[in-house]
Order: structure tokens, then C-alpha cells, then sequence
């Protein structure tokens, strides 16, 4: 963000934050709502992305922290996938969903799933089921 600012000139504290309040996403703005609503007249673009990535941070930590407690069970690596990115919403980062997701199954898996580090998420998820099979 920063840099598209730097790009386009905006050196104004109010037009950042505007702009940021503007296009931050619902789930976010729930997350810093008391900074967009309060009074403060100086430096509320800065006070808006400290605390946005505090508050974030720390949501992610604790999803992060609920998920490593779930286990695979008697699902599917897919479904086992799907139930994890369901708790998680879009807050968590699909790197750290993936991690879990692969520490999750069993060992005989990782292993033949640790040549497919670049594919995606959902590629990896079906040669899961296959192999799981």
C-alpha cells in the first residue's frame, strides 16, 4: 500500500486513511472500528495500519493456535482441507493453512506431497485423495 501511495503522490495523512477505510474489507473494518470512529485528528492513517496489523496479527495467531488441535479423522485429505479453511476464514493465510493442513496427514502422504510444493492448494488436496485411497 505504501508504495501505491509513494506512486500516485499521496502524501496526506487524511487522503491515506480515507482511502484505506474506503477499501478495507468488511472483516477488517469490524476489526478497527473504534480507530475509523474516533475523533482523532492527527495521524490517523498511521494509528489505522499499526493497529491494523497488531489486531490482525494477533487473530491470526490465535486461529492459528485453534486449528493446530484439529486432526484429520476419518476424513478425506480434501474434506480435512475444506474444514480447516472453514474455520480459519479469510484471515489466514493459505501458506499457513496449507502447513497444518500438511502436518495433519500421516507421514506416508507428506512425503510423496513434498515434490508438489509449488502447485496449488487445491491440486495437492486431490493427489492427497488419491494417494489416501
Amino acid at each position: 500500500m505504501e508504495n501505491q501511495f509513494a506512486l500516485a503522490n499521496i502524501t496526506s495523512d487524511a487522503t491515506k486513511f480515507n482511502y484505506i477505510v474506503v477499501n478495507l474489507e468488511s472483516a477488517y473494518i469490524s476489526e478497527v472500528r473504534d480507530i475509523i470512529v474516533s475523533s482523532l485528528a492527527t495521524d490517523r492513517y498511521v494509528k489505522l495500519k499499526i493497529e491494523l496489523i497488531k489486531r490482525l496479527s494477533a487473530s491470526q495467531q490465535k486461529i492459528k493456535r485453534l486449528l493446530e488441535h484439529e486432526e484429520l479423522g476419518d476424513r478425506r485429505p480434501s474434506q480435512f482441507l475444506l474444514h480447516l479453511q472453514s474455520l480459519a476464514g479469510r484471515t489466514v493465510p493459505d501458506s499457513i493453512i496449507r502447513s497444518l493442513w500438511l502436518d495433519r496427514l500421516p507421514s506416508s502422504i507428506q512425503a510423496i506431497l513434498a515434490i508438489q510444493s509449488n502447485a496449488d492448494l487445491d491440486t495437492v488436496a486431490e493427489l492427497a485423495d488419491t494417494v489416501f485411497r
